[in-house]
């Protein structure tokens, strides 16, 4: 019998099918197993086992994630001995079956019974009742409310670190009720309803919503969602020495003159996202002028044009671009998007030619791991070779927009179904990395606006492969986020 430390080893490095299988062989083992078994629980109705995107190890807790998917599975999930509950330090819901209607009323149920329970994610609307008995020792929690139940805030405050929670339109009464000790939140997250802007809003200039975060002071990485802020509002001020993380999305800001993000210099800025609505002067471009050359390692821009604005979309695009090349030396995700809003309709535009061609052929990207772009597949093919030379590290690729490539409606399809849509269009990803000049590329993951695929080296080309169960995974991973609760 091998001693217990190397069974651990072993079981870590095991599937959740194979520890099923191993406990059974003795009572030893069985405890080891079951403790790599429970330690760690994602509730996910897309996964399956053929999917090896999905064996991750949880970087909080350095274990094997289990996955549950079946409305049975999590029944008998909850209906477990209180003494594998016990195991259960990291609860994480993704996407719940569409018939498990009762969910929330058998989570609350059995939640008591997680007494070590250290990180809790639920990503399906929920009820904050669902905490009241929760155990006490959640330091990482994320929960997205059910906005059409009330709660009575009947329920203990928590240790947290990291807090992602909303849409509430309270934040001093939900904060307050919630974290047990501010100074050591390290990161927050805040949800507001979405809402859009009245004119009353935009002539007082006085309808920002208050965040706050006075009493947090180690708090180094924030998230602000469908939020109004107004120049006047001075919560960046005040953490910005030690702010790593900031993200703004679907956020907007309103004022008379000038911008919240006018004085504000964070000088230990890593991550950064920007979804910022402004009148007719854009402060954003600016902004990231600012930021020290080399500094950010994750970046998502959304470039809100509308016809106050007083520069040409053109030029404001230029602007941006330029602020990009000053940080192509450290950037390993990048996420770019051109967003028209005019007479309340919402346009998708896409780089030109020639801003692509100056961003990302004049300029190498030493770094750069992801990339998430409006454009023209067909910029890329035309000089496929200065692209991939310029973005060596380059993984995961995702081209937006319906008119990013030319449709190929054909006279039909000899596969129907639901690979219909990728077989039309499985010609481009084929031909970028197998046709002469063939390129030196790391790409393993390429979506074509809603089509994603593989590409597997294969003797001495690469072989490409549809994927339509992995779309979650694949955002998580070129999206950025201000707060990851698992950091």
């Amino acid at each position: 019998m091998l001693p217990p430390e190397v069974w651990n080893i072993i079981c870590g490095q095991l599937s959740q099918f194979d520890l099923c299988s191993l406990l059974t062989v003795n009572r030893d083992i069985h405890e080891i197993a079951l403790a790599q078994l429970y330690c760690s629980i994602t509730v996910d109705y897309h996964y399956t086992q053929f999917d090896p995107e999905y064996v991750q190890t949880d970087p909080l807790l350095s274990t094997r994630q289990t996955y549950i998917r079946t409305k049975s599975n999590i029944t008998a999930f909850f209906k477990s001995r209180r003494k594998a509950l016990l195991r259960v330090r990291s609860f994480q819901v993704v996407h719940l079956p569409q018939e498990f209607i009762d969910f929330e009323t058998k989570l609350a149920e059995c939640l008591p019974k997680m007494e070590n329970l250290v990180l809790l994610i639920i990503e399906q609307p929920v009820s904050l009742d669902l905490l009241q008995g929760a155990a006490p020792n959640i330091q990482h929690l994320a929960l997205s409310l059910n906005s059409f139940r009330k709660s009575r805030y009947q329920f203990a405050s928590l240790p947290l670190k990291t807090l992602a929670i909303g849409p509430s339109n309270q934040p001093d009464k939900l904060l307050s009720s919630l974290v047990k000790h501010p100074q050591k939140i390290q990161g927050l997250e805040f949800v507001w309803p979405h809402r859009k802007i009245k004119l009353h809003d935009l002539v007082a200039s006085a309808d920002s919503q208050k965040l706050p975060l006075d009493a947090y002071n180690n708090l180094a990485h924030l998230s602000l969602v469908s939020a109004i802020v107004s120049p006047q509002d001075q919560f960046l001020r005040k953490i910005e020495s030690r702010l790593e993380s900031l993200c703004f999305i679907d956020v907007n800001e309103i004022g008379q003159s000038g911008s919240i993000l006018d004085a504000f210099r964070p000088i230990k800025l890593k991550r950064l996202g920007i979804d910022l609505r402004q009148g007719s002067k854009d402060s954003v471009a600016p902004f990231l002028d600012r930021l020290a050359p080399g500094s950010l390692h994750e970046l998502h821009l959304v470039i809100r044009y509308n016809c106050l604005k007083r520069t040409p979309l053109e030029t404001l695009v230029d602007q941006y671009i330029a602020a990009i090349e000053r940080q192509s030396a450290s950037l390993r995700k990048i996420s770019l998007e051109i967003r028209f809003e005019k007479e309340l309709v919402e346009i998708q535009e896409q780089l030109s030619e020639a801003q692509f061609g100056r961003l990302f052929m004049n300029h190498t990207f030493p770094a750069l791991e992801s990339l998430r772009i409006q454009t023209q597949f067909a910029f890329i093919c035309k000089d496929k070779l200065t692209f991939f030379r310029n973005l060596p590290k380059l993984h995961k690729l995702w081209i937006l927009g319906s008119n990013a490539f030319e449709k190929h409606w054909g006279l039909g399809n000899a596969y129907p179904g639901v690979f219909d849509n990728w077989l039309r269009i499985q010609h481009l990803p084929i031909g970028l990395v197998n046709n002469e000049p063939r390129p030196k590329t790391s790409l393993r993951y390429m979506k074509l606006d809603d089509c994603l695929f593989e590409i597997k080296e294969k003797n001495d080309t690469k072989e490409v492969i549809p994927r339509d169960s992995i779309d979650s995974w694949f955002e998580s991973q070129t999206r950025v986020r201000a707060v990851r609760p698992l950091n």
